[in-house]
């Protein structure tokens, strides 16, 4: 991952910041992650690496660094408290500020509620949800990850939840907004989204 930031802050004109990747693989590794962790980041920047129709990445791959890098399953605005981390790191960077607000606008996408402003907000939030439509066995795992970072929630309170969570997406038009994600993912992702809701209720 060194590598990784190395050339995206070469990209951005900044120094190594070096110090700051160690803060964001520190954040990541919390014990309470079994999903939200590096692993996710990692699988985030692949599936932005392979885009390669998408000829504007930098915003949304620095957005990724950052888009979890605040989680706390028992609080709320996880997002908004990431977009403010990335822009107190950005601005003493001297990231200009129309930059900043994008990438911010980035993070802020990524909780999953609202439509997407532009092909920038559509990606991170397909690449985001890209898990939902993966195979089976992949899929078990990370319900099965996600349970653990809620594992402080009774079952019968986390199952009500998750079923009402998976049932909004279900009832979704499109559950990925860019016709590159809906065309490889959706179908998949409905299928393994009705097996999970036939499972909670079972």
């Amino acid at each position: 991952m060194l590598n990784k930031w190395l050339d995206l802050m070469s990209r951005f004109g900044l120094e190594r910041n070096e110090s700051e990747l160690d803060g964001i693989l520190t954040m990541h590794s919390e014990s309470h992650r079994a999903y939200h962790n590096m692993d996710h980041v990692r699988d985030c920047l692949s599936k932005l690496d392979s885009l390669v129709e998408l000829n504007v990445k930098d915003d949304i791959e620095m957005a990724f660094w950052y888009h979890d890098i605040i989680y706390n399953p028992y609080g709320k605005n996880n997002e908004l408290k990431s977009a403010i981390r990335a822009k107190e790191f950005l601005l003493n960077q001297r990231v200009e500020q129309q930059r900043v607000d994008n990438i911010c606008n980035l993070i802020i996408a990524t909780m999953h509620t609202q439509v997407p402003e532009n092909v920038e907000q559509e990606f991170i939030m397909d690449i985001d949800i890209s898990i939902l439509g993966s195979t089976a066995i992949e899929y078990e795992s990370y319900t099965k990850s996600i349970r653990k970072e809620y594992k402080f929630v009774p079952w019968f309170l986390y199952r009500k939840s998750r079923l009402r969570i998976m049932e909004s997406f279900l009832k979704r038009e499109n559950l990925y907004f860019s016709e590159y994600y809906r065309s490889k993912y959706e179908s998949n992702a409905r299928r393994n989204i009705a097996r999970e809701i036939d499972q909670l209720k079972s």
